[in-house]
């Protein structure tokens, strides 16, 4: 299928969560996602469980640490923070979240994210471009998850 010039692939099964199998989960996941001239512009990731009991089992999953690098840029009057995270883990890093909040702890708004809700499989590392407005005060990231440990990171000056 093409919507917009997006290609939705065909659905496919995740692998490598042994730990949701084993406690009854016997299709731990499926996703589809969406390219444009190649690159993945979209994904959805879903966890199905046999039925309401075993879907339950998701909120047994241990949490799981993300290593999280950022790097930014002055581009166009705005802050771009390109982040870098990844699950060194061997379990699901399930609706990763991705905040921008000043020193204080107080939400930047706007702020665009090329991504953000995601599921990392073990050893996934993935990549999120973030725009911050002009005269923003994006200085800290914060991280947080279903099973992610939650984590604020200080978003490094640009050039640095």
């Amino acid at each position: 299928m093409v919507y917009h010039g997006l290609v939705a692939t065909n659905a496919r099964a995740i692998r490598g969560c042994r730990h949701c199998r084993s406690r009854g989960n016997s299709k731990p996941g499926a996703g589809r996602s969406a390219t444009r001239g190649g690159a993945r512009v979209s994904e959805n990731v879903y966890w199905q469980g046999r039925d309401d009991q075993s879907q339950q089992k998701l909120n047994s999953l241990p949490p799981q640490s993300l290593s999280v690098t950022t790097q930014t840029v002055q581009q166009g009057g705005q802050t771009v923070v390109s982040v870098t995270l990844e699950n060194h883990g061997n379990i699901p890093a399930l609706a990763t979240k991705l905040t921008v909040v000043d020193s204080s702890g107080k939400r930047q708004l706007p702020v665009l994210y090329s991504d953000n809700y995601l599921t990392l499989l073990p050893h996934e590392p993935r990549k999120v471009e973030i725009h911050c407005p002009a005269g923003g005060q994006c200085s800290q990231l914060q991280l947080r998850g279903w099973n992610v440990v939650p984590a604020v990171v200080n978003i490094a000056a640009a050039g640095s």
